[in-house]
């Protein structure tokens, strides 16, 4: 939940986040990473943000995300590959 409000936020200050973007899906790290740093950088700056586009931002997400899959088995094997997948962004961005 945390990192689905980060990215709300994210999306509240740059809306081209929030719409179809016409780039190879190679270059997309990129773009969302110098967000996050362009991002980060307002928020140092005290930078205000419109609470109204955040709000705005997980109503949308909240009515157009499907629904998350719930299953009784075991998620191990989610947790493993969760994990690498952490890693490979905590190696990407760091």
């Amino acid at each position: 939940m945390v990192i689905e409000c980060a990215f709300d936020r994210l999306k509240a200050r740059f809306r081209i986040l929030t719409r179809v973007m016409d780039i190879n899906l190679t270059d997309l790290p990129e773009v969302i990473y110098a967000c996050s740093v362009l991002h980060n950088y307002c928020e140092l700056k005290q930078e205000a943000i419109n609470e109204q586009l955040v709000n705005a931002a997980i109503a949308y997400d909240q009515e157009f995300q499907p629904p998350a899959a719930r299953s009784n088995q075991n998620n191990t094997c989610n947790q493993k590959y969760g994990k690498t997948i952490r890693d490979i962004f905590v190696n990407y961005f760091d």
